[in-house]
């Protein structure tokens, strides 16, 4: 149960990183992460130093439990995971923006990747907050239906990824698919995987699903073969 957690994730998280190689883990600091105002009433997040940072430890923990190079890298991702939650978190209470929110998300379901301590309970809050603010938003509610669909939640994936892909999401079709089959939708499940790899057949996530679902690659590649003839 639990490769097939980390395979999915790695899914997930792809839309995070882009697919980009990990490589070594940089060195972050987190006080260049805040500023405070000159009136000192306010605290100021930089965003371009803090998704820098999102997507080096997103590279990593996608490749998880294969990702680091040392036992030393991997602690040092960990402790700059419950940092940045830390940090991020504070600027919610304080500001409880949609950007921040977003934010807070991300590093939360990365931290249940990693088996942090309270992560997917923080993730739930997070994206409901985000979800609360932004009902329509179709990037929350794709981010969302991924994290339910890589903790186990099939049905409620669906329902979300489903409202993400009317939103025009196109990216949120690979993930439905694989909620449906899960959730024993399969003729939902291939219709969607079909159409997925018309329209993206050179994803690179897709040969990963259908090596992780052989149900969904049985059946795709033999209705690729059916229109062929």
């Amino acid at each position: 149960m639990r490769c097939c957690i980390w395979g999915c994730m790695g899914l997930v998280l792809s839309v995070f990183t882009q697919q980009a190689s990990a490589g070594e883990y940089g060195h972050y600091h987190p006080e260049r992460l805040v500023t405070i105002d000159k009136a000192h009433t306010r605290s100021q997040i930089d965003f371009a130093y803090l998704d820098s940072w999102l997507a080096d430890l997103a590279a990593h923990t996608q490749a998880a439990p294969s990702g680091f190079d040392t036992r030393d890298e991997r602690q040092r991702v960990m402790a700059d995971l419950q940092v940045l939650e830390s940090i991020v978190g504070l600027a919610v209470l304080e500001q409880g923006t949609t950007a921040l929110l977003k934010r807070c998300a991300m590093l939360a379901t990365m931290g249940y990747q990693l088996g942090i301590r309270g992560a997917a309970e923080r993730a739930e809050l997070a994206f409901n907050r985000w979800l609360l603010q932004s009902p329509e938003d179709g990037d929350a509610l794709y981010r969302y239906g991924q994290f339910l669909l890589v903790s186990g939640h099939n049905k409620r994936a669906a329902f979300y990824l489903e409202k993400a892909f009317g939103h025009g999401v196109l990216e949120a079709e690979l993930p439905l698919a694989m909620a449906l089959q899960r959730s024993g939708e399969s003729q939902q499940a291939d219709e969607h995987l079909r159409h997925f790899r018309l329209t993206h057949p050179n994803h690179p996530a897709l040969e990963s699903m259908l090596t992780q679902v052989p149900a969904m690659a049985g059946t795709a590649s033999g209705h690729q073969d059916k229109g062929a003839l």
